[in-house]
């Protein structure tokens, strides 16, 4: 099934799986503006009142009644769950929107993954750890640390200082104060 969704920059769209009143699973799309409401695109139609159950990629099963039909299959549900689990779910929206954010802007280099890659760590507090680069671009380097740090952080990475800008599925990401020079940006880069 393809689905399509109308553009919304404060919408998340995920697929899922919904299961219908007849007991068959179907493939859906699903927009999510908050935990309350989302809006589903399926290819069956089902009827206002109707209670679904939908398992939703990285947010897990939502269940919830349907509102409306709207044009082009699809259809409003409102989410019925424990104030606890719209707050939970709301973090995870806001997560992907963050992500999203991240993602649409371009990187302004390419990067080059460091062949060696063991670095000092050097926190704005003074203490010291061993972080493992990941990834190296002119402008930003992606680490793993065996310290937590916050996001503002500045750190000095080797000789480089930086400012610790997003938390990756690996580690995180460090912004250079100062751009590497394009000619540094090697595999055979020491920090």
């Amino acid at each position: 099934m393809k689905a399509h969704l109308m553009p919304n920059p404060e919408a998340i769209d995920l697929l899922g799986r919904a299961l219908l009143p007849n007991g068959t699973e179907e493939a859906c799309a699903i927009r999510c503006r908050d935990p309350d409401t989302m809006e589903l695109v399926l290819a069956s139609t089902v009827q206002p009142g109707i209670r679904l159950l939908c398992h939703v990629e990285s947010l897990g099963v939502i269940e919830g009644i349907v509102a409306e039909n709207t044009p082009g299959g699809r259809c409003l549900i409102h989410v019925q769950a424990t104030t606890a689990h719209l707050s939970r779910l709301g973090a995870r929206l806001a997560w992907h929107r963050r992500r999203a954010t991240e993602a649409s802007r371009a990187r302004d280099h390419d990067g080059v993954i460091p062949r060696f890659n063991t670095v000092r760590v050097r926190t704005e507090t003074g203490s010291d750890t061993t972080g493992i680069l990941l990834s190296l671009s002119m402008t930003e380097a992606t680490l793993r640390l065996t310290t937590h740090v916050e996001i503002g952080t500045t750190l000095a990475i080797g000789r480089r200082r930086a400012t610790v800008v997003r938390y990756t599925d690996d580690g995180l990401a460090a912004r250079f104060f100062l751009p590497l020079r394009p000619e540094d940006v090697t595999p055979d880069i020491v920090l």
